[in-house]
């Protein structure tokens, strides 16, 4: 990685919610302990809630020993050091006087280093607040730069940008009054993931795979987010979104680009990787997804009693899509995306499964496993079983991402990659607003059918079961 020197000041809108505290300042704080970020460089956090500078400072040393990895490493006069590049507004994000006193502080900083600096906002609040701060930093004038050649001006904006393709493009133009393109990094952290940047090396760095893959030799792809855990204290947030507002318009819908998408490389990474992904996209949103067909939904009992919850919800929290992409590689191959909450067991994983061969009748699969102890690549083959007589048994090729634990703890965070990325200036792993807006195409005709059948066909389903995945298998036809 290259060292990055420019003066900066991060701030951070929703420092008290649970992304900055859980991702935000342990990555941080392992980009300052591996002398990855600038020596002047400044933390502004911004929310709503009164805090004295100890309360802060117990924030920031709290989110560092809670962390799995980072807590039992950290040392405390590194914590005490890092703690002291932060500063924090109480304010409302409708308040202009908020954005009056952060400028104050800004002013402050860069009078005290003699230069001015960078500034990078990141908003890590739900959506709903996004149009208000985009019209209160227009109006302070808070991201205008310094000059031509100094002080440059980024945002970072946080998944689901916006409700639907309307709200999302209604967005992306205040954003756009603001900043140019290059400045606006859309985040989805599945993007800074270390097995969906080894999608990319497994298919394209090898030349064992790519001449079959395509729908003559693929039967069907399935793609799942499934989790344990329930949606825990995030219960207004969640209910404004829903499981594929949160999970599927984003986050699987980039791991289906990665897989399914052209070579990128052949005329340089960096800008080819986002035109072959909305290219992708665009093509998948030319599929209509019949919603009373092909998709299915559900809520695990007890969600409507979570904190923050309408007694009334029929927001999802388990669905199941099927669709396609109709170009000439993977025509008529089946698709499916599948995400829920409180499930049987946590699987984020993609599974391509091949057409068996007329001699044998036996499939091979490819499963991509994203995260935990077991993330890696995967391939069931077929070998003789040792014996008498010609009897296949299964037989798995594996790829692990990390040899040993200890490996796999040195890793970085996917924040911890996409903040430096946004840093360095490297856009790469954030989406274009083409991607944006084909991946609302792709989910907003299924949202507006079940928002117009409410509790009709949304299946409750107990917490812990896969009774809702098997029913929903039976319906979509898997």
């Amino acid at each position: 990685m290259p060292e990055i020197k420019a003066p900066t000041n991060l701030i951070l809108f929703g420092f008290t919610g649970d992304l900055v505290q859980k991702k935000v300042i342990p990555s941080l704080f392992h980009l300052y302990k591996e002398g990855r970020l600038p020596e002047l460089f400044n933390v502004v956090g911004f929310s709503r809630r009164t805090l004295t500078v100890d309360e802060v400072q117990e924030i920031i040393f709290t989110s560092l020993e809670n962390h799995p990895d980072l807590g039992k490493n950290a040392r405390p006069q590194d914590m005490i050091a890092f703690a002291k590049k932060f500063q924090y507004i109480s304010g409302d994000f409708v308040d202009q006087s908020s954005y009056t006193a952060m400028g104050n502080i800004l002013g402050r900083v860069d009078e005290s280093w003699s230069t001015c600096s960078n500034k990078l906002f990141h908003l890590a609040v739900p959506p709903k607040y996004y149009k208000e701060i985009f019209l209160q930093l227009k109006k302070s004038n808070l991201t205008k730069p310094c000059g031509a050649d100094e002080g440059w001006t980024r945002v970072i904006v946080e998944k689901p940008f916006g409700r639907d393709l309307k709200t999302a493009k209604e967005l992306d133009m205040l954003l756009g009054k603001l900043f140019k393109e290059e400045q606006i990094y859309r985040i989805d952290h599945y993007l800074g993931k270390e097995m969906m940047e080894n999608i990319l090396m497994f298919r394209f760095a090898n030349n064992l795979l790519e001449p079959v893959w395509n729908s003559k030799h693929i039967e069907k792809i399935e793609v799942e987010v499934l989790e344990k855990t329930d949606i825990g204290s995030r219960g207004v947030f969640y209910d404004e979104v829903g499981a594929l507002r949160d999970i599927g318009q984003n986050h699987l819908l980039q791991m289906l680009a990665l897989v399914l998408m052209e070579n990128p490389y052949k005329n340089g990474p960096r800008e080819s990787l986002r035109t072959k992904r909305a290219k992708l996209l665009k093509e998948l949103s030319k599929t209509k997804v019949n919603p009373n067909k092909n998709s299915y939904r559900g809520q695990y009992t007890g969600y409507t009693k979570t904190e923050g919850v309408d007694k009334q919800s029929f927001t999802e929290t388990y669905f199941l899509l099927k669709t396609q992409v109709s170009n000439q590689t993977w025509q008529e191959m089946p698709i499916y995306i599948e995400c829920g909450k409180s499930m049987e067991q946590t699987n984020k994983k993609i599974k391509v499964t091949f057409k068996p061969l007329n001699s044998f009748g036996h499939h091979n699969r490819l499963t991509i496993d994203l995260d935990g102890d077991d993330a890696g690549i995967y391939i069931d083959l077929w070998a003789k079983k040792p014996g008498l007589g010609l009897v296949p048994e299964k037989r798995t090729l594996s790829f692990s991402l990390c040899d040993n634990r200890d490996e796999c703890t040195n890793n970085s965070e996917e924040y911890e990659s996409l903040i430096y990325d946004c840093l360095e200036g490297n856009q790469m792993r954030f989406l274009t607003t083409d991607e944006l807006q084909y991946m609302w195409k792709v989910v907003d005709p299924v949202l507006k059918s079940w928002q117009k059948q409410k509790h009709n066909g949304l299946k409750l389903y107990k917490k812990g079961t896969e009774q809702i995945r098997q029913d929903a298998r039976a319906r979509v036809g898997i």
